[in-house]
């Protein structure tokens, strides 16, 4: 999907010159030949940005940025003033109104272009960081309730326990300690529950306890995960030589359930001596939910071949599918998996975010004659 781009101004032959040269660069593009006009237009369509004439009859540039950006979930879209007017005044009377930029007339298509790729970037890297702050508000807020019905749950439950003794006292504040840290343990041994005569109404309440807890490991450990690797960022990554042949082969064998369960075939060249330099553990973590996404994403029975290659400037991991093409949306805007709470392709997203800070390259894409590819690119 292209960028959607809109254009005010009231000269028709200013918005054709603009026009001619954003669609011919791949824009979509739309226009409004007055502030109100724009306005009315922006009340009921989004844009990723939008470019301002100051000179106007009516409402000028000035005051339509001002009503723009009070227009309910409009004063994110970046607004480049396009003016004659340059001095010193007028520019920073644009930047107070909410503007982001300014290209002055007569404007160079050169400049023009790269002005509104940055532009557009810059808001596609800010709404990617909100989809993601909004995610973990949520998950959090979702599993602060779900450690407050457990905490409930374990009060309601203690009085069954004052006949059981001290013994089974202390299981039970382990219980509430680790659920507080949430480092939940997942099962009481049996031998313990064994060891001591425990009547029926007993034994049923240790193990309605247990299922109880079971149910929510999964997810707070996944959402543990997840924030420890969101915070990388604030970490230094301990890098050290990794052997990518051993890395592949973790992830295949991490994922060898789901590939027989569909018949995948998985064909593997890797030199064994090809060595990079990376956090292990968060690169095994990344490949291996890229592997994942790829089976979550690929026929029954098809082919995947990871191929790796070294040459004197760069290490090259290729993994191609045979048949089924990847979601142009996965493809264009893999942050949008976040709001959409899809599960097999946030892995995608967190195998990114991974090769990423390690300052690797990553590309995903499908292929003209059928069947798609990732390739993470590794610079020596």
């Amino acid at each position: 999907m292209n960028s959607r781009i809109l254009i005010v101004d009231d000269r028709p032959k200013n918005i054709q010159i603009l026009a001619n040269h954003l669609t011919n660069d791949g824009y979509d593009v739309e226009y409004a030949t007055s502030g109100k006009e724009a306005i009315k237009i922006l009340e009921k369509e989004d844009f990723d940005l939008i470019l301002l004439d100051v000179m106007m009859p009516g409402i000028d540039g000035f005051e339509t940025c001002k009503r723009i950006k009070k227009l309910e979930n409009k004063n994110n879209i970046p607004i480049i003033f396009v003016t004659a007017k340059t001095d010193i005044d007028s520019i920073t009377l644009g930047f107070e109104y909410g503007g982001v930029d300014y290209i002055s007339k007569p404007f160079k298509a050169d400049e023009l272009l790269v002005r509104v790729k940055t532009h557009i970037e810059l808001k596609k890297a800010k709404d990617m960081l909100n989809y993601h702050k909004s995610y973990l508000e949520k998950r959090e807020d979702f599993y602060n309730k779900e450690i407050n019905k457990l905490k409930k749950n374990l009060l309601e439950h203690n009085k069954h326990f004052e006949s059981i003794g001290n013994h089974y006292s202390e299981i039970l504040n382990l219980y509430n300690q680790a659920i507080l840290k949430i480092q939940i343990q997942t099962s009481i041994p049996l031998s313990l529950l064994k060891s001591e005569q425990l009547n029926e109404k007993q034994t049923a309440i240790l193990f309605e306890l247990e299922k109880a807890i079971k149910n929510n490991v999964k997810e707070i450990e996944s959402i543990h995960q997840y924030h420890e690797i969101f915070s990388l960022r604030e970490k230094a990554l301990k890098l050290k030589d990794v052997f990518v042949a051993k890395i592949i082969a973790e992830a295949i064998n991490s994922s060898s359930k789901k590939i027989n369960l569909n018949h995948l075939n998985i064909n593997t060249n890797i030199d064994a001596d090809i060595i990079i330099k990376a956090d292990e553990e968060y690169i095994k973590a990344a490949f291996v939910s890229l592997l994942d996404f790829i089976i979550e994403n690929s026929e029954k029975s098809e082919t995947i071949n990871i191929n790796v290659t070294k040459s004197d400037d760069e290490i090259s991991i290729n993994i191609i599918k045979s048949n089924k093409k990847f979601d142009k949306d996965v493809i264009l805007y893999p942050h949008k998996i976040i709001r959409e709470n899809k599960k097999q392709n946030f892995n995608l997203f967190l195998s990114k975010y991974i090769i990423e800070i390690h300052n690797f390259k990553f590309k995903i894409g499908n292929n003209n004659e059928g069947g798609a590819y990732i390739r993470v690119n590794i610079s020596k």
